[in-house]
């Protein structure tokens, strides 16, 4: 159980570094084309979104806009970077999944994550706005929005993380300016209702 505990930690601080990439590079692949396998959205995919999957351990399969990229990722524990093309204040909103083993309810989960557990090795002016239990796609999760601040940005959070049958976490992150946190409400309500395993 501490082991989690201290991967998770890390996953509160991974958000960090991914948004600071996104403040200073322009590197990313662009994905023309949506892969599609044996995953079955429940919700149609809404138009102009394309589909990824990922395959064997940690599997999982999402759709997310088409004007958006898959980010360059050397950390073996982050499934995908998603990026938007955007920049607001020299930063682009983005998205990452990480998936943990973990034999977890969503009840225990809710649980642990207090504040100071994820102010961790984030920026001293982090704060927890909002922390929910919440049905994705028919999928029990936890919800949490939290706000930080970053040279030259105020940045918004909202991590889900969604229990697989109490043998997985799927840690799925969003960064973005908070001027373009309404905006994004919809985009990431899109992506979270394509989420399958």
């Amino acid at each position: 159980m501490r082991r989690i505990s201290h991967f998770i930690q890390f996953l509160f601080a991974f958000p960090l570094i991914v948004s600071f990439l996104s403040c200073n590079t322009n590197s990313s692949k662009k994905q023309t084309k949506g892969e599609t396998k044996t995953f079955v959205a429940s919700l149609p995919v809404p138009e102009g979104y394309v589909r990824f999957t990922k395959d064997g351990s940690g599997a999982f399969s999402l759709s997310y806009p088409q004007t958006w990229s898959i980010g360059e990722n050397s950390n073996p524990n982050v499934s995908v970077i998603l990026i938007e093309p955007e920049r607001v204040a020299n930063f682009l909103t983005n998205l990452n999944v990480v998936v943990v083993g973990a034999n977890q309810s969503v009840d225990e989960v809710f649980s642990q994550m207090t504040e100071d557990q994820m102010k961790e090795g984030m920026p001293a002016d982090y704060r927890l706005i909002a922390k929910s239990k919440e049905k994705v796609n028919g999928k029990d999760c936890v919800k949490l929005v939290a706000g930080y601040s970053m040279p030259g940005n105020t940045i918004r959070q909202v991590q889900y993380i969604v229990v697989k049958e109490a043998a997985s976490l799927y840690f799925i992150t969003f960064s973005m300016d908070a001027e373009r946190y309404q905006l994004e409400q919809s985009t990431m309500e899109n992506i979270m209702n394509t989420l399958e395993f």
